[in-house]
């Protein structure tokens, strides 16, 4: 083992202590896929089970951060015609990226980061966290800058993009209990899309 791949584990260990998600550890990390739904509804519109699509859901070597490291790595969601079939009204499949629940920084951080990459054009991101209220009623928050939905141009092989989530402080009594960074696929992106459209994820990662 060289050098570099010690401080690249090194490095990857104390940022998962500190409740950021890199995807260098070999693992998906606890993340999940919920979906596939009718846009933004929770109807759904796929031919396929909760455990189908994150059996789907699998880690690659492309990374945001270290792209060449053998190490490094980023989640993959493959948009495969059978989950995303594209029968729904709206004209546009939605599925979420869920992590577990967050530890470290994510009380009392100001926002998070992410990176994504697609080949699919017109995709629509929606970042999200959802907050357990002091009554125990769990809710969903939008970002509060920026606008609500982002286009997600496609550069996968070419760049990654990264993109951030803002929000007011946590009030008293609240507590984070997961980032949801939701994606919207255009049906007519589903039609043309062939046996590799996928889009990935990569360093969810809370503002310090």
């Amino acid at each position: 083992m060289n050098i570099r791949t010690v401080h690249l584990i090194t490095i990857s260990f104390l940022v998962l202590l500190s409740g950021c998600w890199t995807f260098d550890d070999g693992s998906k990390q606890g993340f999940t896929i919920d979906g596939v739904y009718d846009g933004g509804t929770y109807v759904k519109d796929t031919f396929c089970s909760n455990a189908e699509l994150n059996n789907w859901l699998t880690l690659i070597p492309s990374s945001n951060s270290f792209d060449n490291d053998p190490n490094a790595g980023s989640l993959r969601m493959p948009i495969i015609s059978s989950c995303f079939p594209g029968n729904g009204s709206t004209g546009y499949s939605r599925f979420d990226f869920v992590s577990p629940k967050p530890n470290g920084d994510w009380q009392s951080a100001n926002g998070f980061r992410f990176a994504m990459d697609t080949n699919l054009p017109g995709v629509l991101l929606q970042p999200l966290l959802s907050i357990r209220k002091s009554d125990g009623t769990i809710v969903k928050k939008k970002s509060i800058s920026g606008p609500e939905y982002i286009p997600l141009q496609n550069y996968y092989s070419a760049q990654w993009r990264t993109l951030s989530y803002s929000r007011d402080a946590i009030a008293s009594g609240e507590e984070v209990m997961a980032v949801h960074i939701r994606v919207f696929i255009p049906h007519s992106a589903l039609y043309s899309a062939g046996t590799e459209a996928i889009v990935l994820l990569d360093d969810v990662v809370p503002n310090r």
